[in-house]
């Protein structure tokens, strides 16, 4: 082949071929016996090929599983995630609604109508009580008259469920 691609009859063309092809082969041959593949036998050479050939097909597998398997999980901690805030935003719904209940039940008694008029203490002392928050799951609680302001306001010290915020915890 190398010979043909030479313009016939020129021995010049023909001997820098060959000579490039040799020293090719010197160096094929230095760089075999540094790897130390020249002083095997075809069965080691063999071998030796097999394996390059099998760790390229194992390196494949292991590349195409690990881009299959990421997607997967990534899609599942996806979903995970979803599930996991829809059920966060389900609870804090039924919060909400358990609160909302319990704010329109206090709102319609008669009682609070009238310690929201007259600042009754003795109201304080019997139904706005630490425990009496701690019962309906309230930590904090704020009695507002129709314009908005504040008539009365407490809440829960933390650890305590049973003992109200000094106003400077509160603050």
């Amino acid at each position: 082949y190398e010979v043909s691609a030479c313009l016939v009859g020129s021995e010049m063309c023909i001997r820098d071929r060959v000579a490039m092809l040799f020293s090719g082969a010197r160096r094929h041959d230095e760089l075999a016996r540094a790897w130390g593949v020249g002083r095997m036998g075809i069965r080691g050479k063999t071998s030796l090929a097999v394996l390059a050939v099998l760790a390229g097909l194992i390196w494949l597998l292991y590349m195409g599983a690990r881009g299959i398997i990421e997607s997967k999980f990534e899609y599942l901690e996806e979903r995970d995630g979803r599930k996991d805030v829809e059920r966060v935003l389900l609870a804090l719904g039924d919060r909400r609604m358990s609160m909302e209940a319990t704010a329109r039940d206090w709102a319609t008694w008669d009682e609070m109508h009238q310690f929201v008029r007259d600042r009754n203490e003795a109201f304080i002392d019997e139904n706005l009580t630490p425990t009496a928050l701690a019962h309906i799951r309230m930590k904090m609680m704020a009695v507002l008259d129709r314009e908005g302001r504040l008539v009365w306001g407490g809440a829960l010290r933390s650890g305590e469920p049973v003992a109200w915020m000094s106003e400077e915890e509160f603050g």
